[in-house]
């Protein structure tokens, strides 16, 4: 493709492309300005649904603010009020100065004092008397009838507060009716004798019917509810009423739920523990006596005029989005007519360009046999940071050369770099470069009929890098960066091969970190997992140059150890090996401490080859294991004769579980001093076919390692 004719298309291209720009930018807007104009309004709409929510939702938390508040006044004028009554009988009583409680139970159950109660009591219809009990808790008198009947309230909450707390002088509760049937609202005052001697207590009491019938008299709504509660949440009197909820502690659940009884004052949005609905809260606590005042409404009949109100708009909102987008559709539908047809006059020249340099990953150059630049794609200016002005169409190759050694993307020598190009551009080539930020780039140089060359520049870094970390995985460990197991092996058989002809010596510890699975499951596996890491690092900083140190797999590490000479040697390393093992160690903000179990194998002594000496520092590691763990093994041939019998011995628990070739003795527990029999503990027995009976010292802390002791549990049960 000669330049002339790149340059000609381009012409032609732009040609034809600026002015379908400009005449169809007004397009774009006007398909802009209706989306606009379209979420404009459909936010708008949304705003003010929400807007108007909120204002229903404050409008109903102020109008329950106001009841509980105008209902918080009058109770607190009617309970200061009915206080003074008690007030002035404790007085009058107080005044006596009777310091005995006999004495004032004597005095005091008399028909003048009943006559006393009478008149101060009377003129509350709506209260069930005055009632005066001593000091235990038995009534004495009552303004209500003569005499009184043998009625004690020493189990009453209320009275054990009274006796017991000498910082409480009067209280209020709720309580089953003993003069009348269902719950009543108990006020009750402290006696006191004239050095503080507790002589008795004067209650009243009030039915919740009395409260309901002037709670219904505010009418909040269909849906509210009015009700008042003791500071400690239990229910006094609710309208409308609900019998089986009167006396219930309300007070549970959330910090909100029990915000509602503990704050001075309240206002929220709840869910009702009474009927579960969702409902709008306000409460007040009384000034005078532990009470409060709690008004409800649902949210549902709180948001009714509001959802009508949403359906208004958003109906009105959808019919103008109808609207916008049909006119909208008409004239986009008409413009788009005559973009498609002025586009498909030009789309065969558009294509044939974008084919050659778009939707490329490669830089891509074209040279013409006189080494003038024919295409340069956007990707090879980018790659290298190259100026549009300089690398253009009609630019020589040695030039564009120039220009990249100018801009620090291009080393060495340019005049040698191109006649080496030049030299070869008849035929294929292939090379890699390095950049001067560390970037690997192939060019592929593919000559063209008719002379010149098509190059192309592709950043392989990464797939370099790749296969560089694929190769070393392969090799060593991905979290601890340690030889792994076939590194391992092929440093073993190399060592043996060496050994068997110098008769070098070397062995091979078997490590595995003690309790590392608990630490995995308490602490998390990243915490484990640097662990590792500061476990690998603390081996390798223990061993000598010549030596290996490898992960295995999970928490298992091994060690090719070379040259110790006598075995006293090893011994001492294998102590230096520990302690670096114990040193406590921070991972992850948790210090943890650890220790290991390492078995030991010598070659030649052990094996000769590779497999027999890694079982038998295995099995000197296992016998580690047994011995209470944290210590180290040599290996002895012992060793495999009782891995052996203990994996017999393990063979035959898991037949005798399956067949239940076990029996249970029950053994009585006696009671020393009644020789009476209390109970008896069940003991597991394993009689064997042809062991007899085998100890449960043996068995159990077998089946406890190897998971059998579950389904051995589960077989006694």
């Amino acid at each position: 493709m000669k330049a002339s004719s790149i340059s000609t298309a381009g012409r032609r291209l732009r040609a034809r492309l600026l002015p379908d720009f400009i005449e169809y930018a007004p397009l774009r807007w006007l398909v802009l300005s209706g989306l606009v104009l379209m979420a404009a309004i459909a936010i708008g709409t949304t705003l003010t649904i929400s807007k108007f929510k909120g204002s229903a939702i404050e409008t109903s938390k102020q109008g329950l603010e106001s009841a509980v508040l105008l209902l918080a006044r009058h109770f607190d004028q009617q309970l200061d009020d009915f206080g003074v009554l008690q007030s002035e009988i404790v007085a009058e009583l107080q005044a006596q100065e009777i310091s005995q409680p006999d004495v004032f139970k004597s005095e005091m159950g008399t028909l003048a004092i009943h006559e006393m109660l009478r008149n101060k009591a009377s003129g509350w219809s709506d209260l069930a008397g005055v009632n005066l009990f001593d000091s235990k808790g038995v009534l004495i008198n009552s303004s209500q009838r003569w005499p009184v009947s043998d009625i004690g309230i020493s189990d009453r909450a209320f009275f054990q507060r009274l006796m017991r707390d000498v910082t409480v002088s009067q209280t209020v509760d709720v309580v089953p009716g003993r003069f009348s049937p269902g719950h009543s609202i108990v006020f009750a005052r402290k006696i006191l004798g004239p050095h503080g001697e507790f002589l008795g207590a004067v209650t009243r009491a009030l039915k919740p019917e009395a409260l309901e019938s002037f709670l219904a008299s505010v009418g909040l709504g269909p849906e509210a509810t009015i009700a008042m509660h003791l500071k400690e949440g239990f229910l006094l009197a609710r309208y409308p009423h609900v019998e089986g909820m009167i006396g219930e502690n309300f007070n549970r659940g959330s910090s909100e739920q029990r915000a509602v009884f503990e704050a001075p004052q309240f206002s929220g949005q709840l869910r009702s523990p009474m009927d579960g609905k969702e409902r709008l809260v306000a409460s007040r606590m009384l000034r005078t006596v532990p009470l409060v005042i709690v008004a409800t409404e649902t949210l549902e009949s709180t948001l009714a005029s509001w959802r009508s109100q949403t359906r208004f708009f958003i109906g009105m909102a959808t019919l103008s989005l109808l609207v916008t987008a049909l006119m909208l559709y008409l004239i986009f539908r008409q413009m788009m007519r005559q973009h498609r047809f002025s586009q498909r006059q030009i789309a065969v020249e558009k294509q044939r360009l974008d084919t050659a340099i778009s939707h490329m990953s490669q830089g891509l150059l074209l040279f013409d046999s006189s080494e003038r630049l024919i295409i340069c794609n956007r990707r090879y200016i980018e790659m290298y940071g190259l100026s549009r002005e300089v690398v253009k169409p009609g630019c020589t190759f040695r030039d564009l050369l120039r220009h990249r050694k100018a801009t620090g993307s291009f080393h060495g020598d340019v005049e040698r770099y191109c006649d080496d190009v030049l030299r070869n551009n008849g035929s294929s080539a292939t090379m890699v470069v390095d950049t001067s930020d560390g970037h690997l780039i192939q060019i592929k140089n593919e000559p063209v009929p008719g002379g010149g060359w098509l190059a192309t520049h592709e950043d392989v870094t990464e797939r370099v890098r790749a296969e560089e970390r694929i190769a070393h995985l392969a090799h060593f460990d991905a979290l601890t960066d340690l030889a792994n197991r076939v590194s391992f092996r092929e440093h073993v058989e190399q060592r043996l091969s060496k050994g068997l002809m110098e008769r070098d010596r070397f062995a091979i510890l078997y490590i595995d970190v003690d309790e590392f699975k608990s630490i995995n499951d308490s602490l998390g596996h990243h915490v484990g997992d640097e662990l590792l890491k500061c476990i690998a690092s603390r081996l390798s900083g223990s061993v000598d140059p010549g030596d290996l140190v490898a992960r295995l797999g999970g928490d298992e590490f091994a060690i090719v150890k070379a040259g110790f000479g006598e075995q006293a040697n090893l011994v001492a390393f294998v102590d230096n090996l520990y302690r670096a093992i114990r040193a406590p160690v921070i991972c992850c903000e948790h210090e943890v401490t650890t220790d290991a179990s390492i078995g030991i194998a010598l070659a030649p002594d052990d094996g000769v080859n590779l497999d027999q000496l890694v079982k038998n520092a295995d099995l000197a590691m296992y016998d580690a294991k047994l011995s209470g763990r944290r210590t180290y093994r040599f290996f002895v041939s012992e060793m495999g004769a009782r891995m052996q019998a203990r994996r017999a011995l393990e063979l035959d628990l898991r037949q005798a579980i399956a067949a239940g070739d076990f029996e249970i003795y029950y053994q009585p527990l006696v009671d020393l001093t009644t020789d009476a029999v209390t109970g008896c503990e069940a003991l597991l027995r394993w009689k064997h076919s042809t062991r007899g009976f085998v100890s449960p010292a043996e068995f159990i802390p077998l089946a406890e390692e190897t998971g059998l002791i579950i389904e051995l549990g589960d077989w006694v049960l």
